[in-house]
């Protein structure tokens, strides 16, 4: 699989954390340096540099931001892919985080003792809408991808509790609902993102979350009843000492 500054991250981002830059295809799967594999492939999470990321929602009345300055794969499940097919999973774990409330700095609040950790995540592989079936794959494969990235059981994606003796959220808990997108994307050398299109393979996989990948490929996440929005960007690398520094993708 591929909320791995927040979130949401959130909580996410995520993260499961392996990009699917590649096809959509019936018969696409993970593939490393071109090459079918079976079994499951471990993958490592981390926050893209030149972006923070961030969860920002509403809760009791007031503008509420996560951010974090790390992500990664909960060690007690870590984060694969599954060979054979085009899926991922794996539990994320948001470190260094902070609290912003109705937009300013609130050091008196903490989420979670800084550390958020999703549920158990899965997440599945998805073309852009404007996929037409019956098109040559040579112009299907020019657009964008993205990973859907789910809870595994039930609809909690995470669970934020605010402290802080002066906090105004303290002891609050809310729930983190819904689906997480993450956009297939290079960074070009001025520090922008463009989007990856299916069928290639990358060292480093990155994912962009945003509300505009959340429009496009049809995600919503929540804290409590408000939406929420996970922007960031995630990078994706196989961490098995025989797959290092290989490229890998969905083709």
């Amino acid at each position: 699989m591929r909320l791995k500054r927040i979130f949401v991250a959130l909580l996410a981002v995520t993260a499961l954390a392996a990009v699917a830059a590649g096809g959509a295809q019936a018969a696409a799967e993970w593939k490393i340096a071109g090459a079918s594999f079976t079994g499951n492939k471990t993958v490592s999470l981390e926050r893209h540099s030149t972006v923070p990321l961030t969860f920002h929602s509403e809760l009791l009345g007031l503008k509420v931001t996560v951010t974090a300055s790390g992500i990664s794969c909960a060690t007690t499940t870590g984060c694969t892919i599954t060979g054979g097919g085009v899926s991922s999973a794996g539990t994320l774990k948001f470190t260094g985080a902070t609290v912003d409330i109705n937009e300013a700095a609130s050091p008196k609040c903490a989420v979670n003792g800084g550390t958020v950790e999703t549920k158990p995540l899965v997440d599945e592989v998805i073309m852009h809408p404007t996929l037409k079936v019956g098109e040559t794959d040579e112009e299907n494969t020019k657009l964008p991808v993205a990973d859907k990235f789910k809870p595994a059981s039930g609809t909690a994606f995470a669970t934020l509790t605010f402290s802080g003796a002066e906090c105004p959220l303290n002891e609050t808990s809310a729930s983190v609902t819904g689906t997480a997108c993450g956009e297939a994307v290079t960074t070009e050398p001025a520090g922008t993102f463009k989007s990856l299109s299916t069928g290639q393979e990358k060292a480093v996989q990155t994912l962009l979350f945003g509300e505009a990948q959340q429009k496009t490929f049809g995600c919503e996440l929540k804290l409590g009843t408000k939406v929420a929005q996970l922007t960031g960007a995630v990078d994706n690398k196989l961490s098995e000492t025989a797959e290092l520094g290989k490229v890998f993708g969905v083709s």
